[in-house]
């Protein structure tokens, strides 16, 4: 039925209101009223379904995260008190020092059966008073820390791959020498750190040059036993070096005769 007809061809016009009514009887407006209402009530049912998908969908998503960040944390799940509701579970979580909690639906309990389950009146499933937004506060505070530790980390990493120095320590007949390894692959000894001297040269080969004999102990590999020394010299080049005592650790001439034969420069 139309919901403007004709006043002209239709029987409406005839009825003594349809001056009032705009040419329909009172049986039209009411029919159209109805089928309107109708549609509309159906539209919205079919838009409380759609957000009820969403809602769930949501809610499940969350469950699935919730479950994950539980299987990284010390976490149990009880039955929720405060719900009335069958099945209803709280998963409490810690996380550093911080407790965080989220109801868990029937629906979404699968998720969590590996986790402990515990009565409701068990110590570690108490809730510690926080609130939604408190607890959301702490998970941005330990995602931030998380990020800091890790480029901390990966700072610390990037250091031991490409470290500064690479220390190590010298036993040689009873003495214990420390030194280093730098970089450019020179060598340095302090082999008479009181007197304020060090030995030092191009490379670590040519500083045990010096040293026959000698166990290393490397800095990065400390409380394993030193492990004696493999490098390009022996015995017999130890002999031959110039002005160095080999059983003793150098004075602090030594220091220039290295620099002086191992790199050709002098001071």
């Amino acid at each position: 039925m139309s919901d403007s007809p004709n006043p002209a061809i239709s029987p409406c016009a005839d009825h003594p209101h349809a001056a009032v009514i705009g040419g329909q009887c009172g049986a039209c407006t009411i029919t159209t009223t109805d089928t309107d209402t109708a549609t509309l009530y159906e539209a919205q049912q079919e838009a409380a379904l759609r957000l009820a998908e969403e809602r769930d969908g949501a809610y499940r998503e969350r469950a699935h995260l919730v479950a994950w960040i539980a299987a990284l944390h010390p976490a149990v799940i009880a039955p929720a008190p405060d719900v009335d509701e069958d099945g209803w579970q709280i998963v409490y979580i810690t996380v550093g020092d911080w407790q965080m909690s989220w109801h868990i639906s029937p629906r979404d309990a699968a998720l969590f059966k590996d986790i402990e389950h515990v009565r409701a009146d068990d110590p570690r499933a108490l809730w510690d008073g926080h609130t939604t937004e408190a607890k959301y506060v702490r998970i941005r505070q330990h995602t931030r820390v998380v990020h800091i530790n890790r480029r901390l980390q990966s700072r610390r990493n990037k250091h031991a791959e490409t470290g500064f120095a690479r220390g190590f320590r010298l036993h040689h007949h009873g003495a214990a020498l420390d030194g280093a390894v730098f970089p450019s692959g020179r060598a340095v000894l302090l082999d008479l750190e009181d007197a304020g001297f060090a030995t030092s040269a191009p490379t670590l080969d040519a500083l045990l040059l010096h040293y026959p004999h000698a166990n290393i102990e490397w800095a990065d590999q400390s409380g394993t036993a030193p492990a004696p020394v493999v490098h390009s010299g022996d015995e017999q080049q130890a002999i031959a070096a110039p002005q160095v005592d080999d059983s003793a650790p150098h004075d602090g001439y030594v220091v220039h005769d290295l620099v002086r034969q191992y790199s050709g420069s002098a001071e």
